[in-house]
């Protein structure tokens, strides 16, 4: 009774609120609960999944890391989504220690280590000692007098900026004694204790040695995130990152091959702080929106021989670790493909695996974050922090069990140098980590140990060699001993490889360089190689240099990285020889590199003409790289008229980074230009040249001749168009306005198009007659007369009556969905008189959309009229879309209104409220539902005019550009995710597509402008805001007053409103079904069509 009363106070309609709940009671009691935690776990089968440690040990795990005990040490979130910047004002995360006291494989100890911390993103146990990133600081946490908590923190190194948890990550201890560290795109400014410093705003793969001396940046690019890193035996880096491309075609995250000096995707301008070998790197393994986090390499014996090497990776989005075997061979050049495949997966949307690490018997950790985390790569939508994280393990069920894998009864902190040495072979992973770390330190002022280091490592390599080639001699005879102590020696060597370069001594580096680059096995030269490289030893050159031409590709890689270190001038010649011009980008970075750091000019002046065009290519980038005199226009043009499409994308790349060379190169760009068989598609190339030389006047010429041509094709002037809009210069040059007038003028609609939107997003002025000529004319395509009315609305923004009246014609829903919603912008930016108001809200706000419902209501922002506000309110009260989802809320909305307005509005307050509540119960009352839906009828919706998805968001390659690319959004979205996506647009924004709000001085008339949009692109003059799925405005950095995220998401609110719930449970499950690159298979895509 209490409810009624409450409800008929509010004014709410009962019946339908009863109707509605009890329909969700009944679909709750027929409902199917779904598994959680433990029991939605799958794994290979004979293989078993286990509780490591419960909630009540590890709420919000994060990253996990063992010490020489078998102690667990997890980097732990406070469970709360403090905005990134805020993290370090508010550290309440913390790094726990968990035990297993009675070793029944659970732990049941908890101790917090150390806390107070921002947001630890890594930790790493040594030599006594955690070491955490926690942005914007390098860590080093001490436990002095053994009580479990860390009494001693030093601050190792700070700097990086902090936005969130695309931060700092790390350490991660390579096999070279260094620590390395990651860091996302956003900014660092940096002082090593030894008085480098480093400043810039690119992602960035660092290396330090423990103390913070000798920082390094590795290698980077313009990716978002890098998280952790692993190294394969024979010393190649790999790494989890995320965006090496804006999402399309259902990629966006990576496995990366990490190679100093490699610059990778995604574009972005931040590339420019890097010296270039050509093209970036190609990513390894590709992803759709996985968000992978934690990586690991198997080394143990629980799973099986098969298991291997092979990687593990903690996958966030799709709730799965992935197994991935590594590949090498004449396809993969210097680098490897990868064979991927799910081995722990979880039915479960809140179970995010974050990290995967080897414990000591061979059996795998997996943490579980829980729901917590929406910050910035959102899996869910809404925060569910009461919904805890665990620790699993995995384990082969008839897998070997290791006995004393932690070598307790070692005691390896008192063993001598000879019983070390022994255990660097050990079958057991944490043991031998253990007798290295030791090991270097015994070793390192002791010269008899060092002479023991040498002669262990020889013998090792002796054993290795002869152990491989009997197996191939005699490959009929049982080799399970032999191959038993074939694996042993080959852990020692390169153990020993480690510890040698470790230890740094003149006398070991000539152990490893005498002995290691002699062997046969080539995954051992090319650790050595690299070890040597590493610690620049000058005495490794002359054996370096044969190397160039080892039989392995990876071998002849590290050789050149490596002599690049080294600066060696006399290996410029065999460096240039050893170019190839097959399809190994990776071997042409390592020698483009290393002829670039070793910086000798004059043979590589000489190899412009050497008759191998890949030297050729090398000697020219570098020459390039290295801003020198020695270059020249002509050199250019050779590579410009090469018969080599290689040779000729390089000459027309470096072109673009040499404006002075403008006159020479123009005639070669206009015969491109002019060709028949120009193809804008494929001349992305000569668009960069054009732009850098944009401001010179016979570029400028050129550019507004082909624009302005009447005879030439269409392609070729849009292709100018597009040029002529980026360009950075700011007013255009008359002959450049002059052909964007002409072109107003074309006979084919799609140039006048192009012109009207390329007026409307440099914000041009002078056209403002001949667009509102265009816009009056019923001859015209509605989508371009609104263009032209949108070109002009900061400088003309009242519309007469017959323009509103188009306008408010165009907001059909039989209209096309982007041209319904440019129609219903340019009426929310207009100036309209109060009549004008009056007649949108009585005949028009009722009936609009969830694509028109947020653009129209901006026309009655700031208003003052009390006539307006009572239409208003009353339309509201009447509309198809729920007043629950004005953006920004109803008070915001009539905050100039007069009180009378207010109100009158406040049953609209209480219907507010009730739609929340019932919006809230519509959740619940369908998930149980999710996967009943059709996918076929799904497909129709999502491409249909009336809920239009496709508009702003891309499946394979139809769709809009706005929105995220939903390609594989089922492998990464659960049903309940993407429901709440759709019915609380606004609860968080994907990365890369949150609304920003830009407000600019009108460059020709003054006055600040405000414009909402996803920011599209970014160059050092100008940023590109796309508002929507046509319209989009290039704005001039330096005209930009301010600039922050909008609070709404431009996904409008309310699409569910215009569904039934049977549309809304087959959109989700087409939703559901673009599954992984199987989406873009014809088969399916076939069939797909056929049903819509």
């Amino acid at each position: 009774m209490k409810l009624l009363a409450t409800l008929c106070a509010l004014r709410v309609p009962v019946v339908f609120f009863l109707c509605a709940s009890l329909c969700s009671l009944w679909l709750f009691a027929f409902a199917e609960e779904p598994a959680r935690g433990l029991a939605a776990l799958k794994v290979p089968d004979g293989f078993t999944v286990e509780v490591a440690a419960p909630p009540e040990m590890s709420s919000y795990p994060m990253f996990m890391e063992f010490d020489h005990q078998g102690r667990l040490f997890i980097a732990e979130s406070s469970g709360k989504n403090t905005k990134g910047k805020d993290t370090p004002t508010y550290p309440e995360c913390m790094i726990l220690m968990l035990e297993d006291t009675d070793k029944d494989g659970v732990f049941d100890k908890r101790t917090v280590f150390a806390d107070k911390l921002s947001l630890p993103m890594g930790v790493l146990w040594y030599r006594g000692a955690i070491y955490c990133a926690s942005p914007p600081d390098f860590f080093r946490f001490e436990d002095t007098d053994g009580d479990g908590v860390a009494d001693k923190k030093d601050v190792i190194l700070t700097g990086w900026n902090v936005l969130n948890t695309a931060s700092l990550h790390g350490p991660f201890l390579g096999p070279d004694g260094y620590m390395y560290l990651t860091h996302g795109r956003h900014g660092y400014n940096i002082t090593t204790p030894d008085g480098l410093h480093y400043e810039g705003q690119a992602a960035r793969i660092w290396r330090c040695k423990p103390d913070g001396t000798k920082l390094e940046r590795f290698c980077g690019g313009g990716f978002d995130n890098p998280v952790e890193l692993v190294w394969l035996d024979n010393g190649d880096m790999i790494g989890t990152m995320t965006y090496f491309t804006e999402p399309r075609q259902g990629q966006r995250d990576a496995l990366n091959h990490w190679v100093e000096g490699g610059v990778y995707p995604k574009p972005h301008e931040v590339i420019d702080e890097f010296v270039r070998t050509g093209d970036l790197m190609p990513s390894l393994t590709k992803f759709s929106r996985i968000a992978p986090a934690g990586l690991m390499v198997y080394r143990g014996a629980n799973f099986g021989d098969e298991y291997k090497g092979n990687l593990f990776s903690a996958q966030f989005n799709p709730h799965r670790v992935q197994r991935h075997i590594f590949k090498s061979g004449s396809e993969t050049g210097s680098s490897y493909t990868s064979e991927d495949s799910d081995f722990l997966s979880s039915t479960d949307p809140d179970f995010h695996p974050t990290d995967a690490i080897e414990d000591a018997d061979g059996t795998v950790l997996v943490s579980d974050t829980g729901g917590w985390y929406v910050d910035a790569c959102p899996i869910s939508r809404v925060a569910k922090p009461e919904i805890r994280g665990s620790i699993y393990r995995v384990r082969k069920i008839a897998g070997a069990r290791q006995k004393d894998g932690w070598g307790s009864k070692l005691n390896i902190p008192k063993a001598s140098t000879k019983k070390l040495i022994s255990l660097l072979g050990d079958p057991r992973l944490h043991v031998r980590e253990a007798a290295l770390e030791q090991l270097v330190l015994v070793s390192a002022n002791d010269e008899s140990s060092v002479q023991s280091l040498r002669e262990a490592f020889e013998e090792s390599c002796l054993t290795r060699r002869a152990m491989g080639g009997f197996i191939i001699t005699y490959p009929d005879d049982d080799h399970s001993e032999t191959i038993k102590n074939l694996i042993e020696a080959s852990r020692r060597s390169e153990n020993l490889a480690s510890a040698l370069v470790q230890v740094g001594t003149p006398r070991a580096l000539t152990a490893l360089r005498e002995i290691g680059l002699a062997q046969s096995v080539p995954e051992l030269r090319q650790l050595t190689a690299e070890l040597l490289g590493t610690v620049r030893d000058a005495d490794a050159v002359k054996v370096l240099i044969p190397l160039l031409n080892d039989s392995f590709p990876g071998v002849r890689r590290v050789a050149a990285a490596s002599l690049g270190r080294l600066r060696a001038k006399e290996a410029v010649a065999p460096l240039l020889r050893a170019a190839d011009s097959g399809n190994d980008r990776f071997l042409e970075h390592a020698i483009t590199f290393a002829l670039i750091q070793i910086n000798d000019q004059e043979p590589l002046r000489a190899a412009l003409s050497a008759e191998n065009p890949a030297a050729r290519k090398a000697a020219f980038i570098a020459l390039d790289q290295l801003k020198s005199d020695k270059l020249t226009a002509e050199h250019a043009l050779a590579f410009l008229n090469s018969d080599s499409e290689d040779l000729r994308k390089t000459g027309l790349w470096v072109a673009s980074r040499h404006p002075d060379w403008a006159d020479r190169v123009l005639a070669s760009l206009q015969e491109k230009v002019n060709a028949p068989d120009f193809a804008p598609e494929t001349a992305e190339g000569i668009g960069e040249v054009i732009l850098a030389y944009a401001q010179y006047g016979n570029v400028q010429q050129f550019m507004a001749h082909v624009a302005g041509d009447d005879a030439a094709p269409a392609a070729r002037r849009l292709f100018m168009l597009d040029a002529i809009e980026k360009m950075n210069l700011n007013p255009l040059p008359e002959p450049i306005l002059q052909s964007v007038g002409k072109s107003l003028q074309s006979g084919d609609e799609s140039i006048r198009y192009r012109a009207a939107t390329l007026i409307a997003a440099r914000s041009i002025g002078s056209f403002d007659e001949q667009l509102l000529a265009l816009a009056d004319n019923a001859n015209e395509t509605p989508a371009l007369r609104i263009s032209a009315l949108g070109a002009v609305q900061t400088r003309a923004p009242e519309l007469n009556d017959a323009r509103f009246a188009f306008l408010a014609g165009n907001l059909s829903e039989k209209t096309d969905p982007a041209v319904r919603l440019s129609a219903g912008k340019v009426i929310g930016h207009a100036k309209l008189t109060n009549d004008q108001l009056r007649a949108l809200a009585d005949a028009h706000l009722p009936k609009a959309d969830a694509l028109t419902f947020p653009a129209l209501l901006d026309a009655f922002k700031n208003g003052a009229d009390e006539a307006v506000g009572n239409s208003l309110v009353k339309s509201l009260s009447n509309a198809a879309i729920a007043p629950s989802m004005i953006p920004g809320g109803l008070d915001a909305l009539l905050a100039t209104y007069p009180d009378s307005v207010k109100l009158a509005a406040a049953p609209l307050r209480a219907q507010i409220e009730a739609e929340e509540k019932a919006r809230l119960e519509k959740l619940a009352a369908i998930e149980p539902l999710i996967g009943k839906g059709d996918v076929g009828r799904g497909r129709h919706l999502f491409f249909n005019e009336k809920i239009a998805c496709s508009t702003c968001h891309t499946v394979g390659a139809e769709g809009g550009t706005v929105g995220p690319d939903l390609t594989t959004i089922g492998a990464i979205r659960s049903g309940h995710d993407l429901l709440e996506a759709i019915l609380f647009p606004n609860a968080s924004f994907v990365p890369g597509y949150e609304s920003m709000r830009i407000s600019a001085k009108d460059p020709e008339f003054g006055g600040d402008v405000e414009y909402v949009g996803v920011i599209g692109e970014q160059t050092a003059d100008a940023v590109l805001l796309r508002q929507n799925a046509k319209d989009s405005v290039r704005i001039s950095r330096k005209d930009i007053t301010a600039m922050d995220q909008a609070p709404n998401s431009i996904m409008p609110q309310g699409l569910d409103t215009g569904m039934t719930q049977e549309q809304l449970l087959d959109l989700l499950a087409f939703l559901q079904s673009l599954n992984n690159e199987q989406w873009l298979l014809p088969e399916r895509r076939e069939t797909a069509k056929a049903a819509h």
